[in-house]
């Protein structure tokens, strides 16, 4: 029988909540590691297609971290999960539909599978461990797949809100902007390679330095930048995607505030990737509804002022912000 939808994830469930796991599966994205049970109760072993660009390194750090067995092969494209009882073969990967895209944009994908006999799915599982794969040596081969996997974000497509997952690893951070009188220092400018106005353009656009954390975001990472004047952000404010540098991107004393303070400024990046989603007029209506809403004061003029303003604490925050614009989005939808 083929299985689909909710039957075909409860028997991948079921599999991976049993006793001893195998899972032959090509592509891990964030958060896969979950979906495993413990290492210290049942044996687990995983082969993965590292190397593609599509499985997240830093999932299989994790898993490797805490005593799962984990090996490689780069001509892996096969999904197969494998208990003591039984097996699925399928085209669900985990947390990734196999083309650098990661959690929730899975949904967009129908998949199907099959369950079938554990003996001869474990046969082929042994033959693919013992024979087709080999060991993933740490740091080089995860240092590696870290620049294979970065390097296929920026090509992943723009996709709508629907595939949006705000329990991503890479989820967008929030952006607050406002008119406040500032300018910038010429010396410093003139300081950095580059075409003067598109130097000027990055840090215009750029963000405020004003911690170790955010100093510490990486290159090409997404915030959703909205103008909330001195106070909270009006129904009509303008809503807009950033791109920041990364800290090589970080120009000293750049910026010159009103009272004369220089702060420096992390630019906007040269190469972005393909924005995070697409800001259709729901996700507007829903981001400006929920960045209104007192609780997520800091993550605007509640938040600036207090040294790094990108704190673990913060950008949990915006995730529960992110979580609640999903929930109004979909209150819109159903609306409609």
């Amino acid at each position: 029988m083929i299985l689909t939808g909710d039957a075909l994830h409860k028997a991948i469930k079921r599999i991976l909540e049993g006793g001893s796991q195998d899972c032959a599966v090509a592509f891990w994205g964030a958060g896969s590691r979950s979906l495993l049970g413990s290492p210290a109760t049942a044996r687990i072993r995983v082969v993965c297609n590292l190397m593609s660009g599509a499985t997240n390194p830093n999932e299989i750090e994790r898993m490797m971290s805490q005593g799962i067995d984990v090996r490689q092969c780069d001509r892996l494209h096969a999904k197969l999960y494998v208990s003591d009882k039984e097996a699925v073969v399928t085209s669900a990967n985990a947390s990734t539909n196999g083309l650098g895209l990661q959690a929730g944009e899975q949904a967009h994908w129908i998949e199907a599978g099959v369950v079938v006999e554990a003996k001869e799915a474990q046969a082929w599982f042994n033959h693919l461990w013992e024979a087709d794969s080999r060991p993933i040596e740490r740091p080089d081969d995860i240092d590696t797949a870290r620049r294979l996997f970065t390097k296929r974000q920026r090509r992943r497509p723009t996709r709508s809100f629907d595939a949006f997952d705000p329990d991503a690893d890479d989820v967008p951070l929030f952006h607050w902007t406002c008119d406040a009188a500032s300018s910038l220092d010429e010396a410093a400018t003139s300081g950095v390679d580059g075409d003067p106005k598109k130097i000027r353009r990055r840090l215009e656009d750029g963000l405020e330095v004003t911690g170790p954390e955010d100093r510490a975001i990486p290159k090409c990472t997404w915030a959703l930048s909205y103008s909330a004047g001195q106070g909270k952000p009006r129904k009509n404010s303008r809503i807009w995607w950033t791109c920041f540098g990364g800290p090589d991107a970080i120009v000293e004393h750049v910026k010159v505030r009103e009272d004369g303070t220089k702060v420096d400024v992390m630019m906007t990046a040269e190469d972005a990737p393909p924005e995070p989603f697409k800001l259709d007029t729901r996700v507007r209506s829903a981001v400006l509804e929920v960045l209104s809403q007192d609780t997520y004061l800091d993550i605007s003029v509640e938040g600036w002022g207090k040294g790094s303003f990108y704190t673990a604490t913060q950008v949990a925050l915006m995730r529960k912000a992110w979580s609640e614009v999903q929930k109004v989005y979909a209150g819109m939808a159903a609306k409609d």
